[in-house]
């Protein structure tokens, strides 16, 4: 199974990324997730429990998520549940050209692809492929990008730098837009 899911988003990439990376917060700001819980934290990577809901169905993983503001990116692994195995990557790439750069700030490319190849019996990468890609990952995945466009392009953005560091284990960059 291949999803991705992609977006626009408009603003600094320091409050993108502690949007998208700050796990814990998930549940506040998307209504679709149920909770998340962190199990450990050491640096730039955490253990949570995750759930979310779509179309009335939970869901639930555990996941090791490691942020790498450096690289623009953002690498989770499920490590339990359903999708154990499964490999997600969000990557921010910065376009070009765009007439919303000049009112908001940079336009961001931003994209989840996820990567599961599950060993389970015959038919198993059939349903992973039409039941949990298309169905579910594909989108909650894209309920994610759009509340999370939402949030950018309806507050005022301001990064707190000490939560920043604090999160992500390192400073946000000095041509952040504060």
């Amino acid at each position: 199974m291949t999803t991705d899911n992609h977006i626009q988003i408009s603003g600094p990439f320091e409050r993108l990324f502690e949007l998208a990376s700050d796990i814990g917060r998930w549940p506040e700001i998307l209504p679709h997730y149920r909770w998340v819980r962190i199990l450990n934290r050491q640096g730039n990577t955490l253990i949570a429990e995750m759930a979310a809901r779509h179309k009335g169905l939970p869901l639930w993983w555990r996941a090791l998520r490691t942020a790498l503001p450096e690289e623009r990116r953002i690498h989770f692994t499920h490590i339990g549940g359903i999708t154990k195995g499964m490999d997600v990557d969000w990557t921010f790439q910065e376009t070009q050209g765009s007439e919303l750069r000049a009112q908001k700030g940079p336009l961001w490319h931003v994209q989840i692809h996820h990567r599961f190849t599950p060993n389970w019996p015959p038919g198993g990468q059939w349903f992973a492929d039409r039941v949990i890609g298309k169905i579910f990952v594909q989108q909650v995945a894209g309920k994610t990008l759009r509340c999370i466009k939402e949030i950018m392009e309806r507050e005022p953005w301001t990064v707190d730098r000490a939560r920043f560091a604090s999160v992500h284990g390192s400073r946000p960059t000095d041509h952040a837009v504060l």
